[in-house]
């Protein structure tokens, strides 16, 4: 499953389920990141406390293990992502969210770093929310 974490037009951040969208076509290329990392946790863990989403906000896709995604408003107030679960975070300002690993088992994940483009990064999905708030002015990575 993927998940959508954004700030909505209150501040509050929300988590919303999305869909990808084909955007492959031959021989253009893909869309540019600013970069990636990999992340490595050893049994459960503290919850990383609440913050909101650095830069323009990354893509964390689940490898092993789990954690606990939280936000403060809507419908969907948390997510327990296992492996193959991918969450798209763009809640750079506002309330933000928190996260937990959750498990004895060891955690990995990879998070990539999104690119500045805010119309071409939500026209990759299906289901993103109208109420998501683009990322805000004078962002910095």
């Amino acid at each position: 499953m993927m998940f959508l974490v954004y700030a909505g037009p209150d501040r509050e951040s929300y988590m919303a389920r999305i869909e990808p969208r084909n955007t492959y076509v031959a021989g253009t290329p893909p869309i540019p990141s600013p970069g990636w990392r990999t992340m490595s946790v050893e049994g459960g863990g503290e919850p990383d406390p609440v913050h909101i989403s650095k830069g323009f906000g990354s893509v964390q896709i689940v490898m092993r293990g789990a954690i606990k995604i939280e936000v403060t408003a809507g419908s969907l107030r948390e997510w327990l992502g296992r492996p193959g679960d991918a969450f798209v975070f763009v809640d750079c300002e506002g309330t933000g969210h928190s996260a937990t690993v959750c498990n004895l088992e060891t955690f990995q994940a990879i998070n990539v770093r999104l690119s500045s483009d805010w119309d071409q990064l939500k026209a990759a999905f299906d289901g993103w929310p109208h109420d998501a708030q683009p990322f805000p002015h004078g962002i910095t990575l």
